[in-house]
């Protein structure tokens, strides 16, 4: 007969899984009938810092029915992975070698109900026959949820009949992949089918460093018509610049896929044609970020606020670059101003290194003081400047605002750039740490931002 709420192994369970390792360790040692569920949460996920120990390694053959999530570094001992684990949720491994791939087909195929796996084929160059048997032993696991490989190389065809098999994948990541061709002349042609597979769940593609790109994202796409983020990474060997097959290519994608609505694009050669070409396969599109594009921040911004059909559907915007920089130019200051006043459903907006003259956000408002037509604006992430380090207070300055202040050139006759100084005097260039500073912009400005209910200042630097 039950005592207490303590007896009941569902308590214990929920309670386990909010305690630190060392706290699941002493509950262990409470009593018998406290070991089983505290020691199931405390061995449930081994992650790849884990098997240092040798006293891990010596515990294993007791808890690995435990296990549920394994992660494996790249110099695992074989002798660990001969441990049954028979009952994981996820699995993953970085390098797949001719020294453990028996050992861990074996565990995939004890492991048929796995919902994530990570698998890094190291050698890419293995007999094909060897690849299809791995690929044909992940086809038949019909709870997998989230796939990642890592440098796999098969032939056309092969990754989309893999899928065919796997109708409830809705996450899939392709790094440094491709098919087995080695220059132009051997590239694919672009895929024609007659018609859409209907029963699949795959929603998010992400694509990393891999080659003959748009081939293998239109194969992929044609099993995928809940397709709804398309994920562009580190993908240098195929730039989005202006041409006839790209724009194919998003006209293939966009029929296939009509729920796509959610772009992104990292350490890609992106330029505003090619992304131009690009959008159209986005008709609704709701999220879109662009970082490292080889093309001017303001230029790619421009050609997304010229995508008519996302109008009315926007909600997050992140363009930007890794290294610090700041960029101001007519067409930001432009395109921006289209941004805010032309997407009346925007949330997010992370343009931090976009240089926007205060005055010129101050005079684009509305006569009714507001900013920007959507009322639902969380973040706007943006950097404005005015015409003297003094025109706003000292303690709202920006980390780097001394920095950008002391190495800016007055005399840049950049004509990009737009400046809100050109009809000062040469003197106002030069503050006078004794003249009361002016905080007259300053105050307009956070009179305008101030419009906005839900919009975090915080976001907002001054320059």
């Amino acid at each position: 007969m039950t005592k207490t709420i303590f007896d009941l192994p569902e308590i214990l369970l929920n309670i386990a899984i909010h305690l630190a390792p060392a706290d699941l360790a002493r509950a262990c040692r409470v009593c018998r009938d406290w070991f089983v569920p505290f020691a199931s949460e405390l061995w449930r996920s081994l992650q790849e810092d884990d098997w240092a120990s040798r006293s891990f390694e010596r515990a294993l053959p007791r808890y690995a029915v435990f296990v549920r999530e394994l992660c494996c570094p790249f110099d695992v001992q074989k002798c660990v992975f001969e441990h049954r684990f028979d009952q994981l949720s996820l699995f993953k491994s970085p390098r797949l070698n001719p020294f453990n791939l028996d050992t861990i087909e074996q565990i995939l195929k004890r492991n048929p109900h796995l919902q994530s796996l990570s698998l890094g084929f190291v050698m890419h160059r293995w007999p094909k026959s060897r690849i299809r048997d791995i690929l044909q032993t992940v086809a038949g696991m019909a709870k997998l949820k989230r796939l990642d490989l890592c440098q796999l190389y098969v032939d056309p065809g092969c990754i989309g009949s893999m899928l065919d098999q796997l109708p409830g994948l809705e996450s899939l990541t392709l790094q440094n992949s491709g098919y087995y061709f080695h220059s132009d002349i051997d590239a694919p042609p672009v895929p024609q089918w007659e018609c859409p597979q209907k029963d699949r769940q795959l929603r998010s593609l992400q694509m990393d460093g891999v080659f003959w790109s748009f081939e293998l994202i239109l194969e992929i796409a044609w099993r995928s018509p809940l397709l709804e983020q398309l994920t562009l990474l580190n993908m240098t060997a195929y730039d989005l610049t202006f041409r006839l097959s790209l724009t194919q290519s998003a006209q293939s994608l966009g029929s296939y896929c009509r729920h796509l609505d959610q772009l992104v694009i990292h350490g890609c050669r992106v330029y505003a044609e090619g992304l131009a070409c690009l959008l159209p396969a986005f008709p609704r599109l709701k999220k879109i970020q662009v970082m490292d594009a080889s093309s001017q921040l303001g230029l790619v911004l421009r050609c997304i606020t010229k995508h008519d059909s996302c109008c009315n559907s926007l909600e997050e915007i992140s363009i930007g670059k890794s290294e610090s920089c700041l960029e101001g130019s007519v067409v930001v200051t432009a395109a921006l101003s289209a941004l805010l006043k032309g997407f009346p459903k925007l949330r997010k907006v992370h343009l931090r290194q976009c240089r926007i003259p205060a005055s010129e956000l101050v005079a684009a408002r509305y006569p009714c003081g507001s900013l920007v037509a959507s009322k639902d604006l969380e973040v706007l992430e943006i950097t404005l400047t005015g015409p003297r380090k003094s025109w706003v207070p000292a303690e709202v300055h920006s980390e780097d605002a001394h920095a950008f202040w002391a190495s800016r050139d007055d005399t840049d006759t950049d004509v990009d750039v737009v400046d809100d100084d050109d009809d000062d005097d040469d003197d106002d260039d030069d503050y006078d740490a004794e003249e009361l500073p002016d905080h007259s912009l300053y105050n307009e400005t956070m009179e305008v931002v101030r419009h906005q209910p839900r919009l975090d200042l915080s976001t907002i630097r001054f320059f």
